[in-house]
């Protein structure tokens, strides 16, 4: 595993997916979006969805930056609710946020290439994580969703 991971690819696969969409805006004027009271909810949405996403991607982080990162398995915080919450952020929040910010849903398209990809990808990461931590990665993946995020703990 290198030191950026996938986000390289997260933000290459993003960005194609924007371009994809501008394209089919462009091109065809496909546009999807809202006007008088849906905008408004639209532009709440997006709000609640970047805080949402912020959150994660934030918590990932702080996680990250404690100095455990390599030495012990993060299952904690964030990592208690997706076991990629960065990617998760852009996918599931951040992404949609801007496409509901846009008014323009086909930008969603992103987020779909996104997911389609990571979740491909994400597969490379684990290896090096099941070498490492053995048995204690295992139940960790079996009890914590790869990429969409849960919105409770299991208590423990």
């Amino acid at each position: 595993m290198n030191l950026f991971g996938i986000g390289p690819a997260l933000a290459l696969t993003g960005a194609l997916g924007f371009a994809l969409a501008k394209w089919l805006d462009g091109a065809f004027g496909i546009r999807y979006g809202f006007a008088g009271l849906g905008l408004a909810a639209a532009t709440l949405a997006a709000f609640l969805l970047m805080t949402a996403g912020l959150y994660l991607w934030l918590g990932a982080i702080v996680e990250l930056r404690r100095g455990e990162f390599g030495r012990k398995l993060l299952a904690e915080g964030v990592y208690a609710r997706t076991q990629n919450p960065m990617y998760a952020a852009f996918i599931f929040f951040l992404a949609p946020a801007l496409a509901l910010l846009l008014n323009n849903l086909v930008y969603l398209t992103a987020s779909a290439l996104m997911y389609a990809v990571f979740d491909w990808l994400i597969e490379r990461e684990e290896k090096p994580l099941l070498e490492k931590f053995g048995q204690a990665y295992l139940d960790y993946a079996a009890s914590t969703p790869h990429l969409i995020p849960r919105l409770f703990t299991p208590r423990k």
